[in-house]
């Protein structure tokens, strides 16, 4: 092959991986937002640790040593497993291919959880924006803009709010479940 056919080969080849991941995350998407959530007790604690040591690699590769505040006691929540699991995964992704070298992770006694990394380059417009379906701060290839809308998604269905603010150059997602509540849907 000519050098410009290795070339056109190449960005067609790069092109479809992309539209593969894409194909992949929106079925993910429409699975996560219609599937039937199934309520057990929840240490969400426990969750977080799971999931940074899911992350692990991931975070070392990237620089990224989490601090980590959890409460003495458990705090136990009724909420999916696995949705749960989805949000966190999609949070920490999200950190790992956008944080500027730093994560924080913080549970309260209370079950706010919050995620806080530096973001010198993110706007505060930029942050009410991350839930939005598509959404991508950059145009990296790697992403969709569909995991923090997920994320988004799941948490409502299960009766909690999350939220994204940018102040002074870090990213604080948060994500509170109360004691009590049904999920309810959201609109974009």
């Amino acid at each position: 092959m000519s050098e410009n056919a290795r070339r056109y080969v190449s960005t067609v080849r790069s092109r479809a991986d992309s539209m593969r991941k894409l194909t992949e995350e929106l079925f993910r998407y429409s699975v996560a937002t219609d599937s039937e959530l199934s309520p057990e007790d929840v240490d969400l604690g426990r969750m977080i640790e799971d999931e940074l040591a899911d992350f692990y690699g991931a975070l070392t590769k990237a620089g990224i040593e989490p601090r980590v505040t959890l409460p003495p006691r458990a705090v136990l929540r009724s909420l999916d497993r696995g949705a749960v699991r989805r949000v966190i995964g999609n949070i920490l992704d999200n950190a790992v291919k956008y944080s500027g070298g730093d994560l924080s992770v913080t549970l309260t006694e209370g079950g706010e959880m919050m995620f806080s990394n530096s973001a010198p380059s993110l706007s505060a417009v930029e942050a009410g924006r991350l839930f939005d379906r598509f959404y991508t701060v950059s145009t990296a290839r790697t992403s969709t803009g569909l995991g923090l809308s997920v994320a988004r998604s799941l948490v409502c269905r299960m009766g909690g709010d999350i939220s994204a603010e940018c102040d002074g150059g870090r990213l604080t997602v948060t994500i509170a479940f109360p004691t009590e509540g049904a999920g309810r849907d959201i609109t974009d």
